[in-house]
C-alpha cells in the first residue's frame, strides 16, 4: 500500500518573502561552517604559523616524534609522552600515511597536510558545537552570533595550525552538549576519548557530576551510564598497552609532577624565565622516576585550593541548566588555570569557545581581545625577539592572571544569576577599555624601544654605526653599495645623517654617469661611502665619481666594511693655485660656518699633505684683529694623509669672549719644535682666509 505524502501548502499568513528569510536564517550556520573550513583547509595548505618572526609549529616536533616508529620505537611500549596514548599513536599513523606519499623537496608537506586537514575537520566540529550549544543559550540568533564570534577569532585559527588542541577540545565540548541532552553514557565516552588525547577534559567530570546529583530521579543509574562510558571508553584505549609497561601508562601525570612551572606568575616568582619544553628524552624511561619540583611555591596547596574551590561551587550550586552547565565548565577550566604551574598559548584555544558561547558581544570581546594580545606578546615577542627582556614576561604573566581573575568572578555572577561584575560600577567597561588600549600602546612603545636597543646590540653592523658616529659629521650624507647595508644600519643612522643607497642599473653598463648623477645631487658637507671590502663595478664607479667632484680625506676598516671619507668641492671655497707652504702641505680649501649655541666658528681645512711630512709640523688657525694679533687660536697637527689624498682638518674657535669688531682669520703652518713658521711663495707666513664681523650679543 502506497502512503501519499500531503500536499506541501503555503501558509496564507505568511508571504514568500518572509518563507524566504526563514529558509535563509536556517540554512545560515552551514553557510558559515563552508566558509569557515574553506578558510581553514586553505590555511594549512599555504600558511606557516608565525610569521617572519620563526616557523612557530609543534608538528615538527609530532613528526619527529611519530618517526621513532621508523626506528621499531613505539608510543608507550618503548617510549613515554606527555600526552596520553591516543594522540601519540594518531601521530604514528599519520606519519605512515605521509610515507605512501613520494615526498616533497620539503619533507614536513605530507605530514602536515594530512594532520592540519585533520585538525582543521575538528575545528568545524567546534564550531557547530558552538553553534549548537549558544542555541541551547538563547535561540538561533544567539547561536548565530556565538558561531560568528568564534570564527573570526585568531586564537584558535592560530592554534589549529601549530598545535593539536582543538581535537580534544571538541570531545569536551561534545560532551557538554551529549550532558546538556541527558546523553550520560555519550558524555562519559566522549570525555574519556578526550582525556585520551589531553588531560583536560577531565575539567567536564565536575560538571556532569554536580548536574547528576541535582536530578530528581535515575541518579545512580545517570551516575552509572556517565561512570561506564568514561571508564570503558579509557579502558579499551589504554588496555593493549597494559601487557607493555604499564608504568608508561600514568607518564602524562608524572611529567606534570616533575616539570618545573613555566609562563605564570608562579614560574616568576621561582625566577624562571623558560617555556614549557619537555624535561628530556622520550626514550629515557629513567627520567619519570625524577622527584617532583620543589619550589619557593607549595604548589600541593594550589592544588588543593583547586580541588577545594571546586568542591565549594558544586554543593552551592542549584541549577543545572545550559548556561550554568557552560558557565561551570569554563568557571573551572578557568580556575585550573590560575592555580596550575604552566600556560602555554594553546591553552587560550580552551576558554575563547566558552567565551563566545556566553558573552558574544563586547563583554567577551573585551576578555577575548586581552588575553589573546598578552598571549601573543609573550610567545612570540618576549620568546622570540626580546628574550632578555625579562620585565616582559612580569608584565604579561601578571595581567594574564588579572584577566584571568576578571574572568573567574564574572563567571561566579553569571552562575549566581547576579550582574556581571563590569556592569556593576557605572562606566566601568569603557574605562576598562581605554585603559587596556593604552597600556597595549604603551607597552607597545616600550617593546619596540627594547627590540631596537638589543637588536642594535646583536649587529655585526654596529660597529660601522659607531664608528661613523665618532667620524662622521653632523648631516653627512652617507651612499651605500648594497641595499642590505642600508637597511641594516638605517635605523641606527637616519637621526643624523642622510642615507642613500646607490642606483645599480644604468644602459650600456653606463655606471659611472649614473653615479655621477647621485653624487651631484647631494648637498652635504661631507660624504661617506661605504663599502664591502671585496669591491664591485658599482663600489668603483661611485669611488670614481666620487673623486672627481669631492676630495677623500679618509679611509677606515671596520667589520668587513671600508668606510671613505669625501668633502664635496661644492662645500668648500677652493683656492686656485693652492697655497703651499715650503715643502710640506698646501691647502686645497676651506669652510667656515658660524654657530649661535655656544657662539662659535667650525673652520674646515682640506690639505695636500706631504708623506714624509715631519711629524713636528703643526697647524694654527687664528682669529686676529687690525693689528694682526691673535684674539684666539686654535693650534694642532694638520691631520694626515694616511691611506688618502688629502687631509681633514676641522677646527673650533670660540667667540664668547671676543668683542666686537671686524676680524681676519689666518691659518699656516710652523715647526712646533722651534716656533718657526713655514713660508708660502710670497713669502708670507700665513694665509689670510676671509674677514668676519664680531656683533655685540
Amino acid at each position: 500500500m502506497l502512503i501519499q505524502r500531503p500536499p506541501r501548502t503555503i501558509d496564507p499568513m505568511r508571504g514568500p518573502s518572509e518563507a524566504k528569510e526563514n529558509w535563509q536564517a536556517s540554512n545560515g550556520p552551514w553557510l558559515l561552517l563552508l566558509l569557515f573550513l574553506a578558510f581553514r583547509l586553505n590555511a594549512v595548505l599555504l600558511l606557516r604559523p608565525g610569521g617572519f618572526l620563526a616557523d612557530f609549529s609543534d608538528y615538527y616536533y609530532y613528526r619527529e616524534y611519530a618517526a621513532l616508529s621508523d626506528r621499531g620505537l613505539y608510543p608507550f611500549i618503548q617510549l613515554w609522552s606527555p600526552y596520553p596514548p591516543l594522540f601519540p599513536w594518531i601521530l604514528v599513523a599519520v606519519h605512515r600515511l605521509s610515507l605512501l606519499l613520494v615526498p616533497w623537496e620539503e619533507p614536513q608537506l605530507w605530514f602536515s597536510l594530512i594532520l592540519g586537514f585533520f585538525l582543521a575537520l575538528a575545528d568545524c566540529g567546534n564550531l557547530l558545537l558552538v553553534y549548537w550549544l549558544g542555541r541551547e543559550l538563547g535561540g538561533r540568533e544567539r547561536a548565530l552570533r556565538a558561531a560568528a564570534f568564534y570564527a573570526l577569532l585568531f586564537a584558535p585559527f592560530y592554534t589549529a595550525l601549530a598545535h593539536f588542541d582543538t581535537l580534544p577540545l571538541l570531545f569536551l565540548l561534545a560532551g557538554l552538549a551529549a550532558l546538556l541532552r541527558g546523553s550520560y553514557f555519550l558524555a562519559g565516552a566522549c570525555t574519556g576519548l578526550g582525556a585520551m588525547l589531553k588531560l583536560l577534559p577531565l575539567g567536564l567530570a565536575p560538571a556532569a557530576l554536580g548536574k547528576i546529583c541535582r536530578e530528581q530521579d535515575r541518579r545512580l543509574s545517570k551516575m552509572a551510564a556517565y561512570g561506564l562510558g568514561l571508564g570503558l571508553t579509557v579502558l579499551a584505549i589504554s588496555a593493549p598497552f597494559l601487557h607493555f609497561n604499564p608504568r608508561l601508562l600514568l607518564a602524562p601525570l608524572a611529567i606534570q609532577r616533575i616539570r618545573p612551572p613555566w609562563q605564570t606568575v608562579w614560574a616568576v616568582i621561582e625566577g624562571l624565565y623558560g617555556f614549557g619544553a619537555a624535561p628530556g628524552d622520550v626514550r629515557d624511561l629513567s627520567v619519570l622516576e625524577r622527584s617532583a619540583f620543589r619550589g619557593r611555591v607549595p604548589y600541593e596547596l594550589l592544588q588543593g585550593a583547586f580541588l577545594a574551590a571546586l568542591a565549594w561551587r558544586l554543593l552551592r550550586q542549584r541549577e543545572w541548566g545550559a548556561q550554568s552547565l557552560v558557565g561551570f565548565t569554563a568557571w573551572a577550566l578557568v580556575l585550573l588555570f590560575l592555580t596550575s604551574k604552566g600556560w602555554s598559548p594553546q591553552y587560550l584555544a580552551w576558554l575563547l569557545p566558552f567565551i563566545a558561547i556566553l558573552w558574544p558581544g563586547w563583554r567577551g570581546t573585551f576578555y577575548a581581545l586581552g588575553l589573546t594580545a598578552l598571549n601573543y606578546i609573550e610567545s612570540h615577542l618576549f620568546y622570540m625577539l626580546l628574550p632578555q627582556e625579562r620585565w616582559l614576561l612580569v608584565l604579561t604573566t601578571a595581567g594574564r592572571a588579572i584577566l584571568l581573575g576578571l574572568l573567574a568572578a564574572d563567571l561566579l555572577r553569571l552562575l549566581s544569576w547576579q550582574r556581571p561584575l563590569l556592569e556593576q560600577v557605572p562606566y566601568l567597561r569603557p574605562a576598562l577599555a581605554g585603559l587596556s588600549v593604552a597600556a597595549l600602546l604603551a607597552l607597545g612603545c616600550l617593546i619596540l624601544r627594547a627590540y631596537s636597543r638589543d637588536r642594535a646590540s646583536a649587529l655585526p653592523e654596529r660597529k660601522v654605526a659607531q664608528r661613523l658616529g665618532a667620524l662622521a659629521k653632523e648631516g653627512a650624507a652617507v651612499l651605500f653599495v648594497r641595499p642590505a647595508d642600508f637597511q641594516s644600519l638605517y635605523p641606527l643612522l637616519h637621526r643624523r645623517f642622510a642615507l642613500r643607497t646607490l642606483d645599480d642599473w644604468a644602459q650600456d653598463d653606463g655606471l659611472l654617469p649614473r653615479a655621477a648623477a647621485q653624487v651631484a645631487s647631494l648637498r652635504a658637507p661631507e660624504i661617506w661611502l661605504v663599502t664591502p671590502q671585496v669591491r664591485s663595478p658599482l663600489a668603483e664607479a661611485a669611488m670614481a665619481a666620487l673623486e672627481q667632484q669631492a676630495y677623500r680625506t679618509a679611509q677606515e676598516s671596520a667589520a668587513g666594511f671600508v668606510l671613505h671619507r669625501f668633502i664635496p668641492a661644492a662645500a668648500l671655497h677652493l683656492l686656485s693655485p693652492g697655497a703651499r707652504f715650503a715643502q710640506a702641505g698646501e691647502l686645497v680649501g676651506w669652510a667656515v660656518e658660524k654657530r649661535q649655541a655656544p657662539p662659535e666658528l667650525e673652520l674646515t681645512l682640506v690639505w695636500r699633505l706631504e708623506r714624509s711630512l715631519p711629524g713636528s709640523t703643526s697647524a694654527f688657525v687664528h682669529l686676529a684683529g687690525a693689528d694682526m694679533r691673535p684674539v684666539v687660536q686654535a693650534d694642532g697637527p694638520p691631520g694626515s694623509a694616511g691611506a688618502s689624498d688629502f687631509a681633514l682638518d676641522r677646527r673650533l674657535l670660540p667667540l664668547g669672549t671676543v668683542p666686537p669688531g671686524t676680524y681676519k682669520i689666518l691659518v699656516g703652518l710652523y715647526d712646533s719644535e722651534s716656533g718657526a713658521r713655514l713660508p708660502l711663495p710670497s713669502g708670507q707666513d700665513a694665509l689670510a682666509l676671509t674677514e668676519l664681523e664680531v656683533r655685540p650679543r
